[in-house]
């Protein structure tokens, strides 16, 4: 793939999310582990932010949060698009599926990372490149909305790739 002219600028698979979001009403922070790692030391780390975050926001959780689960924390066993619309922020591992629906519903993408987990190192500092370093939770979301605004981020990049392909062949 990084043969293909211009790879980088190729965009992200899927469609951009056409519903609008009211970003100022929604007080809704999804915190998001995923499958990609069992690296333990997430889990402190989404303590420490749900600490920090659980007076003024409604907090959820994916079902692969171990402490959400003992503490009968708002656990979501689905995410779609209900969901999605009334999200303020995601707080979590990075991943490509989340980090793709995060940017194509324009959700600000608070990213934690674990030094034993290449993935998350690696796509922490590609949203980094996109929204500058991660600061206060807080400052990072307002700033990352202004970021929003500012970007055209590509989307349907799997129709790109295919006509790539089959003029290879």
């Amino acid at each position: 793939m990084d043969k293909i002219e211009n790879y980088k600028k190729i965009g992200f698979f899927g469609n951009e999310y056409s519903k609008k979001i009211n970003i100022n009403t929604q007080n809704n922070i999804l915190f998001a582990k995923g499958f990609g790692s069992l690296q333990n030391t997430f889990e402190n780390k989404f303590k420490k932010y749900y600490n920090i975050l659980k007076k003024d926001y409604s907090i959820f959780f994916d079902k692969n949060i171990n402490f959400a689960l003992k503490n009968k924390l708002n656990i979501v066993n689905k995410f779609d698009d209900d969901l999605f619309s009334n999200l303020k922020a995601i707080v979590g591992r990075p991943s490509f599926g989340i980090i793709t629906e995060s940017i194509s519903k324009k959700i600000p993408f608070y990213p934690v990372s674990d030094k034993r987990d290449l993935e998350s190192i690696s796509m922490t500092k590609k949203i980094e490149e996109l929204f500058g370093k991660t600061q206060s939770i807080e400052t990072y979301i307002k700033h990352t909305f202004i970021k929003f605004k500012s970007y055209n981020f590509q989307f349907n990049a799997e129709k790109i790739i295919l006509k790539e392909i089959l003029k290879k062949l």
